[in-house]
């Protein structure tokens, strides 16, 4: 049994379907917005994580992922994503900077 069902609103299927329409975002929200809308549990036959695997090429797991945040962060997070928060530290700091200027 699935842990997390998908069930959107007028307006969230709505929106879903004008990304899939106009299909000028990235194509990796595209295939969210179809894998979401084909899980729809409210239309009469949705489909299986087995069909949404085969047809928008994604992996079981992607898929038990999008649903997932779905549920617990609402759609626009499930489309997009979240912001990357990894920061990689200075290479140069102060005095690395001030021996690469005297070098030369």
């Amino acid at each position: 049994m699935k842990r997390y069902i998908v069930t959107l609103t007028d307006a969230e299927r709505t929106h879903l379907q004008t990304i899939t329409r106009k299909r000028k975002s990235d194509s990796a929200v595209v295939k969210r917005a179809f894998a979401l809308l084909a899980a729809d549990a409210q239309q009469p036959n949705p489909a299986t994580d087995q069909q949404i695997q085969q047809t928008y090429h994604l992996s079981l797991r992607t898929i038990e992922r999008l649903r997932q945040r779905f549920v617990e962060e609402g759609l626009e997070l499930a489309l997009n994503g979240k912001k990357r928060t990894v920061y990689t530290p200075k290479t140069f700091d102060g005095s690395v900077e001030a021996h690469l200027i005297a070098l030369r």
